[in-house]
């Protein structure tokens, strides 16, 4: 496994424990359709939150936040829409929102910035 990816899955687990901490449901990890992937899905409420996470390590990249390019956005956008269908989801009753895990292992801590509603 890659430095990138291992770094990917640690980011991912801590930002799963985040959003329970802070009364999130994570009801899918990784959730696939074909070739498309949803990094996590959780409700609040009656809402469907589906969040895209980046996780950067503060040692290598200073840069701060990882912007999502246009073919990501578009497909979250495939991914969800196809999540909604198979399950009965209204669109209406869900967002996107973006999760940034910054881990910085030198000192062991970690910091996270949530954006909501990203489209």
């Amino acid at each position: 496994m890659t430095r990138a990816k291992t770094l990917g899955n640690y980011g991912e687990s801590l930002a799963a424990e985040y959003l329970r901490r802070h009364g999130y449901e994570v009801i899918h990890n990784n959730y696939r359709s074909g070739r498309l992937e949803l990094d996590l899905v959780a409700r609040k409420g009656r809402q469907t939150i589906f969040f895209e996470v980046k996780t950067i390590s503060q040692n290598q990249d200073s840069r701060g936040e990882i912007p999502l390019t246009s073919r990501q956005i578009s497909n979250l956008k495939r991914g969800l829409s196809a999540y909604c269908i198979k399950n009965r989801i209204d669109l209406d009753a869900v967002r996107l929102d973006l999760l940034i895990v910054s881990v910085d292992r030198e000192n062991k801590s970690v910091r996270f910035k949530q954006y909501r509603d990203i489209f």
